[in-house]
C-alpha cells in the first residue's frame, strides 16, 4: 500500500460525522420511541438529532453470520437487536446496548463501533432476522451502500493502512456515485428517497420469504387434496364392492395368465396393479402368494434395484412355497446373491439359477448345508457353450459334491448345465427327470456314466444334451448296458455322442416314448416297448430313416417337422401288406413347408385306401397355412380328423409345468 500514491480526498470518503454529536445522540435515536414516528426517520443516522427523534425497532436474529469486515457485528441466533438503518445492497445498522455485548473476534483492520453511552453498532446482512428455509441457502451480499456507515475514530487514523480495505478501495474506485453518497452522509444532508427504497426493499425480501412459505404449504394441501379426490372417485367405482378376497382371488388368475406387455408396461403384474389406486395396493401386498413367483435377471447395472426387489418380494410373500428364478448376469459376487435366499430355503418350491460366470464354489458354498424339504424342481447352470469352445477336451472329476446334504425329501426334477455336470449333483435318491445339459468337449467315461445313472433308482424320463461319452478304443471290446428299469421317456440332443453308440450302453426294457433332436446318423437294437417317436432337426438318410421302423415297429404316435422330406414315402405304402408301422394312429407336423403338402396328403390317402388312416392329425400355424394354400386343407378334414396344436409341447409331457429353462439347449 505505501508504493500506491492516491490522492488524499479518497480517505475523505471513510470519515464520518464528529465523535461528540454521534455520541450525544445515538442512545437516543435508537432506543427511545418517540411521538414523531416519521418512518424515514427510524433508518436514518446523519439526520437524527434532539430535536428529531427517531424510532428504533427491535427484532430477533433468525440466523447467525460470520463478520469479515470491521464494521460488522457478530451475533447469536435468538438475540434481539435494534434495527437503525437498511440499505438496498441487502445489509443492515444494528445496535445493541452494552449489556448484549459479544466480543467479536479479531479482525484484520479495528474492531466495531462502541458510542460513548455503551452501545454496540455494527452491520449484519438482512437475512440474519429472516427464519431458515428448507433448501435455500443464504449467501453472503456484496457490500457497496453499507459500507463505512459505522463511525470511525478519526484521531486513530494515522495513515491509509490503518483505514482502508481492500473492498472499500475497490468499489472507491469502480462507483463514483458511491463517493458522492457518502459525501452526503458526511455532510449531514438526508437521502430520504434512498431510504425509502432501502426499507421497501427489505419490506419486499420478507414478504418474498413468507410467500415462498405459503406457496410451499398450498401445495402440501394441494397434493393431500388431489390424493383425497383420486381415493374418493377410485371408492365410487363398481369394482370398488368387490370384497377383498374376491379381488385377490382376480389378481392370482390373472398373475398365472400370460400376458401381452409392451415395452412401457414390461413390469411384473403383482409390480402393476399394486400401483393401480390405494385400495388395490393394501390388496395386493396383503396378497403373499402373488409375490411368490420370484422372476429376477442381475446384471452389474441392475444388481442394487434387482436384489432390493428380491428383499421386498422375500418379506411380502410370508410363508408361501417360493418359486425362484434367477439369471446373474454379473462378473463377480454370485454367491453374495444367493446367501440372500439361504434363511428361506425351507420355502423354496422351485428353483432356477442360472449364470454366465463363475465357478462351482458360488453355488456350492451358499448350497451344501442346507435343507430344502419343500423342494420338487431344481435347474443349475454355470457358464455357457460358448465359453466352451476354444479350450481342450478335459474328463470330469472322478468325485463330485454334494449340496443339500440335510436332505431333499421331495426333489423329483433335477436339471444340471454347463460347469455343474459332473462337479454337483443335489441327492439323486428320489428324482424321476434327470437333464444333463453338458458341454461336448467335457468327456465322461462309461463307467462315470454307469456310476450317475445307478445313482437314480426312481429315473423315469431322461434328457442327455451334448453328452460326450469317452468310450473303449477297441472295437471288440464290449461294455455292459446299465439297466434303466422305470425309464419311460428318453431324449436325445446333439451328436456329441452317436446316437446308435449311445443307445447301445443302456437297457430300456420299458421305454415308451423317444425324442431325437439334431441327429444325424441312426441305429438302434429293437426296443417293442417304444409307442412315441419325435424327430425334431433330424437330418436322416433314407438308410436311417428306413431303419426306424425295424427297431420300433410299434409307435402309434409320430411328430416330425420340414427336416425329414423322406419320411412321407416311408409313410406311403405300396400296398396292403407292406405298410410302415401299421399301428401308427396320430401324426403331428411342425413347421412343414409348401413342397412337402402334396406328398404327405398322397400318404394319408394311401394310408386310408390299405386300411390303416391316421386318426388324428395335428397342425401347427405354419403347416395348416401351407396346407391352406394348396387347396387341400378342407379336404384333408374330410379324410380324417385335424386338430390345431400351435403351443410348444414340454418335455416330458406328464410334467405338469412349464419348464422356461428347457430353452438352454
Amino acid at each position: 500500500m505505501d508504493d500506491h500514491h492516491h490522492p488524499p480526498t479518497f480517505l475523505k470518503t471513510f470519515s464520518f460525522p464528529d465523535q461528540t454529536r454521534f455520541s450525544a445522540t445515538i442512545h437516543e435515536s435508537i432506543f427511545r420511541v418517540a411521538a414523531n414516528k416519521s418512518r424515514f426517520s427510524a433508518f436514518s443516522i446523519t439526520s437524527c438529532d434532539n430535536n428529531s427523534p427517531t424510532t428504533g425497532t427491535a427484532h430477533q436474529v433468525k440466523r447467525v453470520f460470520e463478520p469479515v469486515l470491521p464494521d460488522e457485528l457478530l451475533i447469536r441466533a435468538g438475540e434481539s437487536l435494534t434495527l437503525v438503518q437498511s440499505f438496498d445492497d441487502g445489509w443492515c445498522l444494528v445496535g445493541r446496548e452494552n449489556n448484549l455485548f459479544v466480543a467479536t473476534p479479531k479482525c484484520l483492520f479495528r474492531p466495531n463501533t462502541i458510542t460513548g453511552d455503551g452501545i454496540e453498532l455494527g452491520v449484519v446482512p438482512a437475512w440474519c432476522f429472516i427464519r431458515p428455509t428448507v433448501g435455500l441457502h443464504a449467501d453472503r451480499p456484496i457490500r457497496s451502500t453499507s459500507l463505512g456507515i459505522t463511525q470511525l475514530n478519526s484521531r486513530e487514523v494515522a495513515s491509509r493502512d490503518n483505514i482502508v480495505s481492500w473492498s472499500h478501495l475497490q468499489k472507491l474506485l469502480e462507483n463514483t456515485t458511491f463517493t458522492d453518497f457518502y459525501q452526503t452522509q458526511q455532510a449531514g444532508l438526508p437521502n430520504d428517497a434512498l431510504l425509502e427504497a432501502s426499507e421497501k426493499i427489505a419490506t419486499l425480501e420478507i414478504r418474498k420469504t413468507e410467500l415462498l412459505h405459503e406457496l410451499q404449504r398450498v401445495e402440501t394441501e394441494l397434493s393431500i387434496a388431489k390424493a383425497r379426490h383420486a381415493r374418493l372417485v377410485n371408492q365410487a367405482l363398481p369394482v370398488a364392492s368387490l370384497p377383498n378376497e374376491i379381488l385377490s382371488t382376480i389378481f392370482l388368475l390373472c398373475h398365472g395368465t400370460k400376458l401381452i406387455l409392451t415395452r412401457a408396461t414390461a413390469r411384473p403384474f403383482e409390480v402393476v396393479v399394486s400401483h393401480v389406486s390405494t385400495h388395490w395396493r393394501s390388496v395386493a401386498l396383503g396378497t403373499a402368494s402373488l409375490w411368490s413367483a420370484i422372476n429376477l435377471h442381475v446384471t452389474n447395472q441392475t444388481r442394487s434395484h434387482a436384489l432390493e426387489r428380491l428383499s421386498a418380494q422375500l418379506t411380502r410373500s410370508a410363508q408361501c412355497l417360493l418359486d425362484i428364478s434367477l439369471h446373474l448376469s454379473v462378473s463377480d459376487g454370485v454367491s453374495d446373491i444367493l446367501y440372500h435366499l439361504v434363511p428361506h430355503a425351507e420355502r423354496w418350491f422351485r428353483v432356477s439359477i442360472s449364470t454366465d460366470q463363475g465357478s462351482k464354489d458360488d453355488i456350492y458354498a451358499p448350497f451344501q448345508p442346507l435343507s430344502v424339504p419343500n423342494l420338487i424342481h431344481l435347474s443349475l447352470r454355470i457358464g455357457n457353450s460358448e465359453e466352451n469352445n476354444d479350450t481342450p477336451r478335459t474328463e470330469y472329476p472322478e468325485i463330485s459334491s454334494t449340496i443339500f446334504l440335510q436332505g431333499a425329501p421331495s426333489l423329483a426334477f433335477v436339471r444340471v448345465a454347463g460347469k455343474v455336470v459332473g462337479n454337483i449333483y443335489p441327492p439323486l435318491a428320489t428324482i424321476r427327470t434327470f437333464h444333463v445339459d453338458a458341454w461336448p468337449k467335457n468327456l465322461l467315461n462309461v463307467a462315470q456314466l454307469h456310476s450317475l445313472l445307478a445313482a437314480l433308482p426312481c429315473l423315469v424320463h431322461l434328457s442327455l444334451t451334448g453328452l460326450s461319452i469317452h468310450l473303449p478304443r477297441d472295437p471288440l471290446q464290449t461294455t455292459e448296458p446299465t439297466l434303466l428299469p422305470s425309464l419311460r421317456s428318453l431324449r436325445i440332443r446333439g451328436n456329441a455322442t452317436p446316437c446308435f453308440r449311445l443307445l447301445s450302453l443302456l437297457s430300456l426294457p420299458k421305454l415308451e416314448s423317444l425324442s431325437l433332436q439334431g441327429v444325424v446318423t441312426f441305429d438302434s437294437v429293437v426296443i417293442p416297448s417304444l409307442h412315441n417317436l419325435t424327430l425334431t432337426s433330424c437330418d436322416l438318410s433314407s438308410v436311417d430313416l428306413e431303419s426306424l421302423p425295424r427297431s420300433f415297429p410299434r409307435v402309434t404316435t409320430l411328430g416330425i417337422d420340414d427336416s425329414t422330406p423322406d419320411i412321407y414315402s416311408l409313410l406311403t405304402p405300396e400296398s396292403m401288406t407292406s405298410i410302415s408301422w401299421p399301428v401308427l394312429q396320430t401324426i403331428s407336423l411342425r413347421r412343414i413347408p409348401g413342397i412337402d403338402v402334396v406328398p404327405f396328403v398322397n400318404a394319408c390317402l394311401r394310408r386310408l385306401e390299405c386300411g390303416s388312416p391316421f386318426q388324428r392329425v395335428c397342425l401347427d400355424r405354419r403347416t395348416r397355412t401351407a396346407v391352406k394354400a394348396k387347396g387341400l386343407l378342407d379336404g384333408l378334414r374330410e379324410l380324417q380328423p385335424v386338430e390345431n396344436v400351435d403351443d410348444n409341447e414340454t418335455w416330458p409331457s406328464d410334467l405338469g409345468y412349464e419348464d422356461p429353462d428347457d430353452t438352454w439347449y
